[in-house]
């Protein structure tokens, strides 16, 4: 593969797009862009998925470029987590943009340095079906100080843009760049006869795919004259009919018409049913849909529904509806056709499918992968439980997990995991830290108690359930718990919480399997599951090292030798699996074996 060329005009200030088909040439056009200007002496910022800042960095090094000397000119941040900080209900926000990137900027050009940064925040909004934040933050990058000299590179990847519906995206995103790079399957490097050569290749393709296009509208247009013909007759009508309604139940379908002058919407009988209702049992329309869009997804859906309007063929978007009986279902909606107006849009078509299943046996199988994982990786015990917790809670989307252990029968919380975005939750922990359960107590001492997984539907209605008040705090509603059994013997509960309503029946089937994965496994490692057994001597000197005693201290205060105290602490930190003096003490106080 040619060796991508990026543009030779003076870049400072400029915000060129990279569209690629594959990693290799993503690397080889990023690496060169930021390399360049590290090899100048200048500063580089790369904002990039965890396995892209690894692939660059390797080719910075075989480049020969030392990354550890450059230090203060060189930042990588993770897209994702800055992405975080920048958004502000559910759309980039003009000031946390130039409070965090800013910063970033000024750091970068110390002492009068040119920057290039290297980003892919927007590649992600664009994957997450967010069209307008996409927009949006490369309008922020444009509209930026321009008091540095800064070129900034962002890329997408070109199968991004695969469906008709991304075309006019893809020509909005090409207009917000200075410079446009073609993707890899382009010869940036070579003859002009060859570069002619692709140019054919790419009008060839694009009157194939044009007449494709007018096939399918001419079938379209047989089809609508054919169910206008008189010759259908009643009785075909409504054996078509019913056909059609059994294959939309198979497929999980279900079929709309909208007309937004009028706000008017016509449904199928299985999109009723997707909605949880009797055909015809309500007249649809868009505010009834984000009335039962979930609230998370609900600003997202509205954008969706203002851009459904105005383009030509918007892409597909994902998210959960609410239902009546308070279950909540993973949809995927689609436009099919737009019958323009002079104002608008006239008529959209569009389909609607229930993903829900797709999305729980994803999470099944994320949730194995997990475990084991997580299993394999194991080195010591606080460790390799708080990966545990947080790789299955992030594997079966929910935002809180606690691993409880029984001692003295009963039940004590020994660690906590929740995703870093969840707000309110120290109330939740602190309580659930204090607690101390028998069996049957609560939903931990109820899989404890059953040797199975419990659930509840959601805790903040449920008064007998102790936490429900700070559960309800922190946004918290599905819980469930289930314990690692070996041989009918519970060596450990664990228990998740999540902001939705839990599915319970294949939840539940998933996580006992997992459970007796768990069982088979603490049972080799029992002794990380007892409370440490402190000799006397160590548990007065890890009293005293908590009070803010240091070694000689410690052996003045005792009477022993320094290197006595430093022997019994190597103990201690064996006993409690930590490696230093702070996290030796943390873990005494939280065990209760000190205070």
């Amino acid at each position: 593969m040619a060796k991508p060329v990026l543009p030779t005009e003076e870049t400072a200030h400029a915000h060129l797009v990279q569209f690629y088909e594959t990693d290799e040439f993503l690397v080889d056009t990023a690496s060169e862009f930021i390399g360049s200007s590290l090899r100048d002496g200048d500063a580089a910022i790369v904002i990039a998925t965890p396995t892209h800042r690894r692939a660059f960095e390797a080719a910075l090094d075989t480049s020969g470029i030392d990354l550890a000397a450059t230090v203060d000119r060189y930042l990588a941040l993770d897209a994702a987590e800055l992405l975080e900080k920048l958004i502000v209900n559910g759309a980039p926000d003009a000031a946390r943009f130039r409070d965090t990137i800013g910063v970033l900027i000024e750091h970068a050009a110390a002492d009068g340095r040119q920057v290039r940064v290297f980003g892919e925040m927007v590649a992600l909004l664009w994957s997450a079906g967010e069209l307008a934040s996409t927009i949006a933050l490369e309008n922020l990058w444009n509209d930026r100080d321009a008091s540095h000299q800064l070129a900034k590179l962002c890329a997408y990847p070109l199968d991004a843009f695969d469906c008709e519906a991304s075309t006019e995206a893809f020509g909005h995103i090409c207009e917000q760049h200075t410079t446009v790079i073609p993707s890899d399957s382009y010869p940036l490097l070579g003859t002009a006869d060859a570069q002619q050569r692709a140019v054919v290749r790419l009008q060839r393709r694009s009157s194939a795919a044009r007449a494709a296009v007018r096939q399918l509208h001419a079938e379209r247009e047989i089809s609508d004259a054919l169910a206008r013909s008189d010759a259908l007759t009643g009785l075909a009508k409504s054996r078509t009919s019913q056909q059609l309604d059994t294959a939309e139940q198979v497929a999980h379908l279900g079929t709309w018409e909208w007309f937004p002058a009028k706000d008017a919407l016509v449904w199928s009988d299985n999109l009723y049913r997707i909605f949880g209702l009797e055909p015809g049992e309500i007249t649809p329309t868009s505010d009834y849909v984000l009335e039962r869009t979930y609230p998370d997804d609900r600003e997202r859906v509205a954008k969706h529904l203002q851009l459904t309007a105005l383009m030509s063929r918007p892409p597909p978007i994902d998210y959960r509806i609410e239902r009546p009986a308070g279950d909540v279902r993973y949809i995927r909606s689609t436009i099919t056709n737009i019958n323009p107006g002079s104002r608008g849009a006239r008529q959209i078509l569009g389909i609607v499918q229930d993903v829900t299943d797709q999305r729980i046996a994803s999470r099944e199988l994320a949730a194995h992968i997990a475990v084991s994982a997580a299993l394999i990786d194991w080195y010591t015990f606080e460790d390799g439980a708080m990966r545990l917790l947080s790789d299955l809670g992030t594997a079966c989307e929910l935002k809180v997990g606690a691993l409880w252990l029984p001692h003295d029968e009963v039940l004590t919380a020994e660690l906590m995991w929740s995703e870093p975005t969840l707000q309110e939750i120290g109330d939740f922990e602190s309580m659930t830290f204090a607690l101390r359960l028998p069996r049957g107590a609560s939903l931990p001492g109820l899989a404890w108690q059953s040797k199975r997984p419990e659930t509840i539907v959601d805790v903040s209605h449920e008064p007998s359930f102790r936490r429900h008040k700070v559960a309800h705090a922190a946004g918290l509603h599905g819980a469930v718990a289930f314990p690692a059994v070996k041989a009918d013997e519970v060596l450990a509960v664990l228990e998740f919480y999540s902001r939705e309503q839990i599915q319970t029946d294949r939840l539940t089937q998933t996580l006992t399997a997992i459970g007796s994965e768990l069982g088979e496994f603490f049972s080799r490692r029992r002794g990380e599951l007892a409370p440490p057994q402190l000799t006397p001597r160590e548990l007065q000197i890890l009293q005293l090292a908590a009070l803010g005693n240091a070694a000689p201290q410690i052996a003045e205060s005792l009477f022993i030798g320094v290197s006595t105290v430093k022997s019994h602490m190597d103990n201690i930190y064996r006993k409690l699996h930590v490696s230093d003096r702070a996290s030796a003490v943390a873990t005494a106080m939280r065990l209760g074996v000190i205070h």
